[in-house]
């Protein structure tokens, strides 16, 4: 079993799809999991403003509503967690769609089991770390007094940050502009 529980917060208005999303989730033995449960997506925004949760799975029609206006809510107020979407249809649009918003993954309840959705969840995981330290780079890059560019293998500057462009326009002759014999 690897270290800490991963804390999910599984938004499921249906007790029979909760308990079985619980079964498939406690067969998992390499992983705990901390189940919260919510029945509603104002709940489950309250519950995801505490920053309390790893991940959020989301069945997809909840009161009325579809998980992709929940989904544009939780990006609108900024909230970083991944959501992986729960359905009964396996809708191909809607699968684009959610994941142009932003959703980790969409999975249909009838086809899935314990071992898919707990690697669905370490890769939900591992993106939200990946794009975390990918943001962390280009933070210290763009905040660098120093002169950092990017190029390909052909020497073609792709970008560069405030320090390289400071260095380029305040000295044309080291840059390569204004060399004349």
């Amino acid at each position: 079993m690897t270290g800490k529980p991963i804390r999910l917060l599984i938004v499921e208005d249906d007790s029979d799809d909760f308990i079985i999303l619980q079964k498939m989730l406690s067969g998992i033995k390499r992983q705990q999991f901390e189940l919260d449960r919510v029945s509603t997506c104002q709940e489950a925004l309250e519950k995801l403003g505490q920053n309390n949760h790893d991940v959020c799975l989301l069945d997809y029609r909840l009161e009325g509503r579809n998980g992709l206006d929940f989904l544009r809510e939780v990006v609108e107020k900024g909230y970083n967690v991944p959501v992986i979407f729960l359905t009964g249809q396996g809708d191909y649009e809607v699968d684009v769609e959610a994941m142009q918003l932003g959703a980790s993954d969409f999975l249909n309840k009838n086809k899935i089991d314990g071992d898919m959705l707990e690697r669905s969840i370490r890769y939900a995981l591992e993106r939200r770390k990946s794009e975390e330290n990918r943001l962390r780079l280009a933070s210290i890059v763009e905040s660098s007094n120093d002169a950092i560019y990017s190029v390909n293998f052909e020497g073609v500057i792709l970008s560069w940050n405030p320090g390289a462009q400071e260095f380029t326009v305040s000295n044309p002759r080291k840059s390569g502009e204004g060399t004349s014999a």
